[in-house]
C-alpha cells in the first residue's frame, strides 16, 4: 500500500525528518539504486554506509553547478572513488531511492535542504510489482548512460564561475553525456486560451529585438535568474511583464526590476547592480541610461548595449546575481503582481517548447 511522506508539525519544529527516516529504512542492508540531480555528500555518505551495495544516477553538470568550487572538488573526489557506481544522465530531474523491498519517490533531493528544510512530498512503495517497475526504469537509464568523465569534470570546475548556481553553466565547458535527450511533446493551448496572459504583447515586443538569437539568449538569461532565485510563477514576489506603456520585457522581484531587455533602442539590457560594485562609477558613466533606486546604498539599474557580453563576465554576473538575491523577501507580495504579471513571459523563459512557439511567431512571420 503506497504511503504519502511529508513533514508533520513535529518534524517541521525540529523533529526527525520523515524523508530521512523512510530512506534509512529502505536502504538497510539492501542493494539500493539512487537517482537525484542534487546531493549533499555528507548526507549521502552516511546513508551509503547502511546499504549492502549501491549505484547512483545523477546529472553531473547540475550537481557540480549547485555548489561552490571547493565543494565541487570534493564531489570530483567522490566520483573518482566510485567510477563504476555512478552514471551521468543529462537533465535528470527524478528523485528516487529504490531498494529491493521498498522505494521512495518524490520531490526531495538527496540533500539536507530538501530532506529537512523544505516542504517536499514523496510516496513510499512496498508493492513488489512497483519495485520491479522502478528498478527496470533505473536499469534502462543506467544502460543508456555512461560513467562520469573525470577529465570533463575537471575542465568544468576550472571554467565554471565560483557562484553555486546554474548560472555558471553558460560559460563553462559542457560534460559529454551519452544519455538520451528527452524531447516530449507538450499539449498546446488553443488560441482562445492565450489571450489575457500577455501572449500577443510579448510577441510584438520581441519583434523590436535585433534578432531571434538575441531574444532567445535573453529569455535564457531570464530562465537562469528565475531558477537561481528559487521563485516560481505562483510566488507573489515575482513579476514577469511586458509593460503596455514601456518598451521592455521585465523580471521584477518585490518592487524592483532585476532584469529587463529590448528597451528604447531595441538592443539594451538592464541588470540590477549593487551600489558597492567595484566598477560602478565607470559603468554608470558608460551606459546610455540608468535608473537609481531610492534609499541609502540602493542598487542601480543601468541599461547596457552589450548585455550578453557582460552577462558572461564573472564579476559582473556575480554582482548582478547577488543584487537580485538581495531583493528576495523584501516584499511578500510585489506591488506590481496583480496589475502587471503576465504568465506568458514566465512560461517563455522556463518552457523551451513554448519559447520556440513565441519566437517562431515573432520572427518567422
Amino acid at each position: 500500500m503506497p504511503e504519502i511522506v511529508h513533514h508533520t508539525d513535529e518534524s517541521a519544529a525540529g523533529g526527525v525528518s520523515p524523508f530521512d527516516a523512510a530512506i534509512r529504512e529502505i536502504v538497510a542492508d539492501e542493494e539500493v539504486l539512487f537517482a537525484s540531480p542534487y546531493i549533499t555528500l555528507d548526507y549521502l555518505d552516511g546513508v551509503l554506509d547502511d546499504t549492502a551495495s549501491w549505484r547512483l544516477l545523477t546529472d553531473m553538470e547540475a550537481w557540480l553547478d549547485n555548489y561552490r568550487r571547493s565543494e565541487r572538488e570534493t564531489i570530483r573526489e567522490f566520483v573518482a572513488r566510485h567510477p563504476e557506481r555512478i552514471r551521468d544522465v543529462r537533465n535528470l530531474h527524478a528523485k528516487a531511492v529504490i531498494g529491493e523491498t521498498g522505494a521512495l519517490v518524490g520531490s526531495a533531493n538527496l540533500a539536507r535542504t530538501g530532506l529537512g528544510r523544505r516542504d517536499e512530498l514523496g510516496v513510499r512503495f512496498d508493492d513488489p510489482e512497483r519495485i520491479v517497475e522502478l528498478r527496470e526504469w533505473f536499469e534502462g537509464l543506467w544502460t543508456e548512460s555512461s560513467p562520469a568523465k573525470l577529465d570533463a569534470i575537471d575542465e568544468r570546475i576550472q571554467t565554471s564561475s565560483s557562484i553555486p548556481s546554474s548560472a555558471s553553466a553558460s560559460s563553462a565547458t559542457s560534460i559529454p553525456s551519452e544519455s538520451r535527450r528527452v524531447s516530449a511533446t507538450i499539449a498546446k493551448s488553443s488560441p482562445e486560451k492565450r489571450t489575457g496572459d500577455g501572449y500577443d504583447r510579448l510577441i510584438n515586443r520581441l519583434t523590436k529585438a535585433p534578432c531571434r538569437e538575441w531574444a532567445a539568449e535573453h529569455l535564457e538569461l531570464m530562465r537562469e535568474l528565475i531558477e537561481i532565485s528559487g521563485l516560481d510563477d505562483e510566488d507573489k514576489q515575482l513579476v514577469t511583464s511586458v509593460p503596455s506603456s514601456g518598451t521592455e520585457i521585465r523580471l521584477i522581484i518585490g518592487n524592483r526590476v532585476v532584469f529587463g531587455f529590448v528597451g528604447k533602442t531595441g538592443n539594451w539590457t538592464r541588470f540590477i547592480i549593487p551600489d558597492d560594485y567595484e566598477n560602478i562609477g565607470e559603468l554608470l558613466q558608460s551606459v546610455p541610461r540608468n535608473y537609481d533606486f531610492k534609499g541609502e546604498s540602493a542598487p542601480h539599474l543601468p541599461a547596457v548595449t552589450d548585455g550578453l557580453h557582460r552577462a558572461r563576465q564573472t564579476l559582473f554576473r556575480k554582482a548582478w546575481i547577488e543584487a537580485t538575491l538581495n531583493e528576495i523577501g523584501r516584499y511578500e507580495t510585489s506591488p506590481y503582481r496583480n496589475r502587471s504579471h503576465e504568465p506568458a513571459v514566465y512560461r517563455a523563459a522556463v518552457d523551451h517548447d513554448y519559447r520556440k512557439r513565441i519566437l517562431d511567431e515573432a520572427f518567422d512571420r
